[in-house]
């Protein structure tokens, strides 16, 4: 499984390359052969042998993608050749740490919130808990893959001074994802228990009283990511770390007390306070950023 993250973690340097030069048709493609032949490797392992050579199957068949797509794609254009400059690595690996103690924040506040619902119910109601929430990660990868096309022209407004387009944008985006998020939840509302009950059975329905909050949770944590992009792209690591610390304290400190208090919905509203706190904070940071006495328009 380490492997496969680091082929993830390899795919995502080819990435950003491939950005640069405004290459998301490569990007794009990559993605689909990444979503499709592992997953169908690691199912017909699973399902002829086990969970180990699934993983193996999973991993070597990425790893096929990047060796067969990914690398010939970024060394098609001479202007794309890679380079290695090992001198400059530890400056790499320093300016580095703050994102990747960053990343860890999800997973974290994701494994508290399903190992206090875990140590205050059953096994069975954990995996219900678990199926209904596991929207939160589908949200959030979509949220990732438009940041992904966005992000670069907003690093070159910034860079280019162009603040108050840029704010535009910021404010454009919030809207958007809100609108989004308030269309979620109504819609949860009115069609959650069809829904629920067709993916997972009619066993699901009782829990269907999640669904609301982890939409809610969802929004503010798309948000939360595309701050967290804007910000990495701005440059503003150390801010953007104190952050997202912030709200994992928060979130660690008070999800007992909120699930023993509220139930398991309880674990929900201590991840819209917690991921408040980020999103305000990281909102704030973002907009002191650009500096609205150096617009040009």
């Amino acid at each position: 499984m380490l492997c496969f993250k680091l082929l993830e973690s390899v795919t995502d340097v080819f990435f950003g390359t491939l950005q640069r030069f405004d290459r998301f048709d490569v990007i794009n493609l990559s993605y689909i052969l990444k979503g499709v032949f592992p997953l169908a490797a690691f199912c017909v392992a699973l399902y002829y042998k086990n969970l180990f050579f699934a993983i193996i199957a999973l991993s070597a068949v990425y790893a096929l993608v990047v060796a067969l797509f990914d690398i010939p794609a970024v060394i098609r254009d001479k202007n794309l050749a890679p380079a290695v400059a090992f001198k400059d690595i530890p400056r790499v690996l320093f300016a580095c740490f703050p994102l990747a103690l960053v990343t860890v924040v999800y997973p974290y506040m994701t494994f508290i919130t399903r190992y206090t619902v875990n140590q205050l119910y059953s096994a069975e109601e954990l995996g219900y808990y678990s199926s209904v929430t596991l929207l939160i990660a589908v949200m959030i990868t979509l949220g990732n893959s438009v940041w992904n096309v966005l992000i670069p022209r907003i690093a070159e407004r910034y860079h280019e001074r162009k603040y108050a387009l840029l704010k535009k944008t910021i404010i454009k985006i919030i809207g958007i994802v809100m609108l989004a998020g308030a269309f979620l939840v109504l819609a949860g509302l009115v069609f959650g228990k069809w829904a629920l009950a067709l993916v997972f059975g009619e066993k699901i329905i009782p829990y269907c009283y999640l669904l609301a909050p982890t939409f809610i949770v969802s929004t503010v944590w798309t948000l939360v990511s595309f701050f967290n992009s804007a910000l990495t792209a701005f440059g503003k690591r150390l801010p953007l770390l104190v952050c997202n610390m912030a709200g994992v304290v928060v979130c660690a400190a008070f999800v007992r007390p909120f699930v023993e208090k509220y139930g398991m919905i309880g674990s929900c509203y201590c991840l819209i306070v917690s991921m408040g706190l980020q999103a305000v904070l990281l909102l704030g940071c973002l907009l002191t950023g650009i500096r609205p006495q150096s617009d040009r328009f």
